[in-house]
């Protein structure tokens, strides 16, 4: 898998994350872990996370380098 289909990918996964996320914050879904309840704005938190990573994957799809490392031949 060359490197901008694998930061596309990522973008996307990070993207489902992300709109799960905010799901959950807009339908207020109860979550507990170990009878634990996690609150809402950690979902908050991880949605912004998950967002900046997906913006971060598809940034990297379009960015391409200023200098591009090429072989030199030692002809004369």
């Amino acid at each position: 898998m060359d490197p901008k289909n694998y930061s596309r990918l990522a973008a996307v996964i990070f993207a489902i994350i992300a709109l799960l996320q905010l799901v959950r914050v807009f339908l207020a879904w109860e979550i507990a872990l170990n009878g634990v309840p996690i609150p809402l704005f950690v979902s908050g938190i991880a949605a912004f996370l998950a967002v900046m990573m997906a913006w971060l994957g598809l940034s990297a799809v379009r960015w391409t380098p200023f200098i591009t490392l090429t072989s030199r031949t030692g002809g004369t």
